[in-house]
């Protein structure tokens, strides 16, 4: 009897198609004309091995801690656009980024890992809209209503693009990151409550908005915070004093968690090794340590950061 991963890897062959490696996330994208690699964080998790049906789903799989997916995708006349959802609810869209990759070239092992710049993705239909829908078969079956057909620039036959699945947040909180949220649900962080020690954490990557509760229980107040994107803690920040009933947090600040209304940026205290708390590790040396107030009050505070 063939495993079950053994048996999806032979079916994707007899489809003329090679998944290499199997995960815990499982992707499904259909391409316009044709998916010739998939990589997650670098690693190829699809090489093409033959003639596709734009029409027909691809299927693989990435391992469940994937930061950055990318595809490299080629379009041969006609339309050129690609369709995509995980199983985790990751669906191509806004938040995916583009480049333009000639014959001879592909992407360096930097761009596929998201450090290099990247173009954002040109936006087509919903599935189901367009030249994918109307008069051709109608939506795709199994992807979302709510992902969108993307690709590159037009005139681009042949283009990468990539997308985080997943976002590692690391910080320091002096004294207590209380609880994280993600578009107002709450993410489980497992903190501590030794400010030297590091949060780490991860969060999905279609968040639009992180917004840290935090307590001060002493002297010195701030948080020090970097993220896999490149979002380092600073005055993109906006901050408000929390009060009543840590019960009631998430309910009476819901419209903060969300993104909602505008708030106070944070007092800068300085980069990371600045006094009194010393280079922190794990953390960029450009991140700063902010607060609400500059004194260190009031000892209650959230915080947000836009990720859109």
């Amino acid at each position: 009897m063939l495993v079950p991963a053994l048996f999806a890897a032979l079916l994707l062959r007899c489809h003329g198609f090679a998944a290499v490696g199997q995960g815990g996330t499982t992707v499904n994208t259909n391409v316009d004309n044709q998916l010739i690699n998939a990589w997650s964080d670098g690693d190829v998790v699809f090489q093409e091995s033959g003639a596709q049906d734009w029409r027909k789903t691809i299927s693989f799989n990435v391992p469940d801690d994937t930061q950055v997916l990318a595809l490299l995708v080629l379009n041969s006349g006609g339309p050129a656009a690609f369709l995509l959802e995980t199983s985790t609810g990751i669906l191509s869209g806004k938040r995916w980024e583009c480049t333009a990759f000639p014959q001879d070239q592909t992407p360096s092992a930097s761009w596929l890992k998201g450090m290099d710049a990247a173009d954002p993705a040109v936006m087509h239909e919903f599935n189901g809209g367009g030249a994918w829908g109307r008069g051709n078969g109608g939506p795709i079956d199994g992807i979302s209503l709510k992902a969108r057909w993307i690709w590159g620039n037009e005139q681009d036959d042949r283009v990468a693009c990539r997308t985080r699945l997943n976002i590692v947040v690391k910080a320091y909180v002096d004294d207590d990151l209380l609880a994280a949220y993600t578009d107002g649900q709450e993410v489980n962080t497992g903190s501590n409550s030794d400010w030297k020690v590091l949060d780490e954490f991860t969060i999905r990557g279609d968040t639009d908005v992180l917004a840290l509760n935090m307590v001060d229980k002493g002297w010195a107040a701030g948080f020090l915070l970097e993220l896999s994107n490149g979002i380092l803690s600073g005055a993109q920040f906006e901050c408000v004093e929390v009060t009543g009933k840590e019960a009631n947090f998430a309910t009476n600040y819901i419209d903060f968690l969300m993104g909602k209304g505008s708030f106070d940026n944070p007092a800068i205290l300085g980069t990371n090794g600045v006094a009194p708390w010393g280079h922190r590790s794990g953390v960029s040396k450009e991140a700063e340590w902010i607060w609400l107030n500059s004194n260190g009050s009031p000892d209650r505070v959230a915080c947000r950061v836009s990720l859109g």
